[in-house]
């Protein structure tokens, strides 16, 4: 915005000139809820700061030679969470990428108390996986370091690079795959409660298809705890399966398609639905979310389904953290990959 300065912002958030240069230039020193005051302040202001080249003051210098080659995984994730399929592709994305550089990989799970006393030492970076942002403490403590958070929803207020997949495109995705099969009634198997992140793609769907003009059923009855887990295996929940199956059934005009959050959902309804009648890729056509082979190859006929690139994000991450390394300054950024259509 013309005439807006860094002056205008400083003023608006009460506090000096260097404090609004310091978080412009990520000093993870600036007290959060001042950092979180300033960037509102941009933000109302419309002030856009100078690209970091054209920046005035004092240079940086860059960034020592990494000598530790230690790279953290840090995360607030259960062990048995962590080898879960779609979590284990981003791990096997991040080993790989960080082997290739001849970098060590440290795994840490915090615990909930004092989650940062358990940091690793001897570090280069840290790579965030679930890793919530209420604990101002923890959060202090990474931000002395160069972190990348990898999947998850973005944050309103983030202090470190995001790198995930498009969630909402997986949605748009499967709409557009199965309006262009000609189905005119699709219904979604999953939460589409707005509060939870972890559902854009299902609201996405939604909105596709209704944006086309075609019929959306929602299903609200079984549609939530679809997955069992007791710590050390994750399977369809065929009870809540079952109840989503009773409802379909008693349709006087079903769904001709389903969009399912995942694909072990999917595999749980290719084998309870033919006890209601309806048979998967006959009777109705389903489309899965993460493209987990497991899951899919010993079903007839295969479902398609929306591959996330679990393990590229993985990679994505390991290349961000070390380009940040040395581009401390630069704005923090949401890096999205886009979703495939898998037949």
């Amino acid at each position: 915005m013309k005439g807006v300065s860094i002056y205008s912002v400083a003023e608006v958030a009460k506090v000096s000139i260097a404090t609004v240069s310091r978080v412009i230039n990520n000093d993870p020193c600036v007290n959060i809820k001042t950092v979180d005051r300033i960037r509102q302040a941009i933000a109302q202001s419309g002030y856009v700061p100078a690209p970091v080249s054209g920046r005035r003051g004092r240079r940086s210098c860059p960034r020592k030679t990494i000598l530790k080659k230690n790279i953290a995984l840090i995360s607030t994730l259960s062990a048995f969470h962590m080898r879960t399929q779609v979590y284990s592709s981003v791990m096997q994305g991040i080993e790989a990428e960080l082997g290739k550089l001849n970098f060590n990989l440290i795994v840490r799970n915090l615990p909930v108390i004092d989650p940062w006393s358990a940091i690793p030492g001897k570090i280069d970076g840290a790579i965030l996986f679930h890793v919530k942002d209420d604990d101002q403490k923890l959060i202090n403590t990474l931000r002395s370091l160069s972190c990348v958070r990898v999947m998850g929803p973005s944050l309103e207020t983030d202090f470190f690079d995001l790198v995930t997949y498009d969630d909402a495109a997986v949605g748009r995705l499967a709409a557009e795959h199965l309006l262009n099969l000609g189905h005119r009634r699709l219904s979604y198997i999953g939460s589409l409660d707005q509060k939870n992140n972890l559902r854009v793609r299902g609201i996405s769907f939604k909105k596709a298809v209704m944006a086309a003009g075609a019929e959306f059923v929602e299903i609200e009855k079984g549609a939530d705890n679809l997955l069992l887990e007791d710590g050390s295996s994750q399977l369809p929940n065929m009870k809540a399966l079952g109840t989503v199956c009773e409802v379909l059934a008693a349709m006087p005009k079903r769904p001709t398609a389903l969009f399912v959050h995942a694909d072990i959902l999917v595999m749980g309804l290719y084998h309870i639905l033919p006890h209601y009648g309806i048979k998967p890729g006959v009777d109705i056509t389903l489309v899965g979310t993460n493209n987990d082979r497991v899951y899919l190859e010993h079903l007839s006929p295969r479902p398609a389904t929306i591959d996330i690139h679990a393990e590229q994000v993985g990679r994505n991450a390991v290349e961000r953290l070390l380009w940040r390394f040395d581009n401390h300054k630069e704005p923090f950024k949401n890096i999205e990959l886009q979703p495939e259509l898998i037949q």
